[in-house]
């Protein structure tokens, strides 16, 4: 839900600056998260993006997922416009000192490449939702994985191609406003280039809200289908047979934590989250491999068993470890909640085992 929730305040702030430049702003008390000594309560636009989100998946999943991937066609052109018009304004100069804070240092480290690398891991988030939608999905065992797979690779591809052009045209130490891309064109003189980028990125961060929305209230029906979860979230809507109460309670999570909590402290809280469920799904690979033995033909086997979740484990804890206090308690108290429910419910209704 945080995913969600760091998601809608993104696109705010884009959108807040596309308003800024017509002279338009909301008023103080409802133009940013909770800060009374700044003056601010509420950001109001997340809460409403996300009012609209979870309509559209209540009304008509399938609808709003095609006009998810027609936003993502165009999410491919604005990056596309930009590396093919950005190559031709890089200045070698500016990749000068390429790694100026060196490697970074073990834990709590604010520069340096593993500072750097557990911030970002933010843009990486969302492979898993190809998961979640394990039940409408051919051949699970074979397309999962390569659906996984290849979203890592072309998100990977297209992230360096920015990143490199984007610090090419303009000097890193410049880039830390809200519309990064979008700056770096207008800087060069590419107006009607920034404008088109501006204009997509406000489209396409509703794309990934409502993609992230049905696969989440997805995974909560699939919980409360093996009895962690209450009955009442297998509920579906009689018309487009979407899990009512599961994306009810995603949107109203996600629409809270948006209006109420910074994007930087969503991100850090969602990293480590993220983290530490891909420790222990790594842990439980291992565990799953010496209990069961080796899948069977036709399922999918994961390479180089235990070495590979081993190396997940130790990069992932090296990137928790680079959080602060904050985020920390953060976690532990989520942690505490989750293990609340589960020992309390989950646990005693579960049919799994059946």
């Amino acid at each position: 839900m945080t995913a969600i929730s760091g998601v809608a305040s993104g696109w705010a702030a884009y959108f807040k600056g596309l308003l800024s430049q017509y002279g338009i702003a909301l008023p103080q008390a409802l133009n940013g998260t909770f800060n009374p000594q700044a003056g601010t309560f509420v950001d109001l636009l997340p809460i409403l993006v996300l009012v609209l989100v979870t309509s559209l998946v209540l009304l008509n999943a399938k609808a709003a997922l095609r006009f998810n991937s027609i936003l993502v066609i165009l999410k491919f052109s604005a990056l596309a416009l930009f590396i093919l018009v950005g190559i031709w304004h890089i200045k070698l100069d500016n990749w000068s000192n390429f790694a100026p804070y060196g490697f970074g240092q073990i834990y709590g480290a604010s520069t340096g490449i593993m500072a750097g690398a557990s911030l970002m891991f933010f843009g990486f988030l969302g492979f898993e939702s190809i998961s979640m939608a394990v039940d409408e999905v051919k051949t699970p065992q074979k397309n999962i994985p390569r659906g996984i797979v290849l979203s890592l690779s072309i998100v990977t591809i297209l992230y360096a191609l920015v990143t490199l052009v984007l610090t090419g045209v303009v000097y890193y130490s410049h880039l830390n406003v809200d519309d990064a891309v979008a700056f770096a064109l207008r800087s060069v003189g590419i107006g009607w280039a920034a404008n088109y980028v501006s204009l997509v990125a406000i489209l396409t961060l509703i794309t990934v809200c409502i993609s992230m929305t049905y696969a989440l209230s997805r995974m909560i029906y699939s919980l409360a289908r093996d009895g962690l979860m209450p009955a009442a979230f297998k509920e579906l809507t009689k018309t487009s047979k979407v899990p009512k109460n599961a994306t009810i309670l995603t949107g109203l999570a996600s629409a809270v934590a948006a209006g109420m909590f910074p994007l930087a402290s969503i991100a850090a809280f969602l990293n480590i989250c993220t983290l530490a469920y891909l420790i222990m799904l790594a842990y439980g690979l291992i565990r799953l491999r010496k209990e069961k033995g080796m899948p069977k033909a036709g399922e999918f086997k994961t390479p180089l068993v235990p070495l590979l979740p081993i190396l997940s484990i130790i990069i992932c804890l090296s990137f928790m470890l680079q959080y602060n206090m904050e985020t920390w308690i953060a976690f532990l108290v989520a942690l505490l909640i989750g293990s609340i429910i589960y020992f309390t419910y989950g646990y005693k209704h579960s049919t799994i085992e059946e």
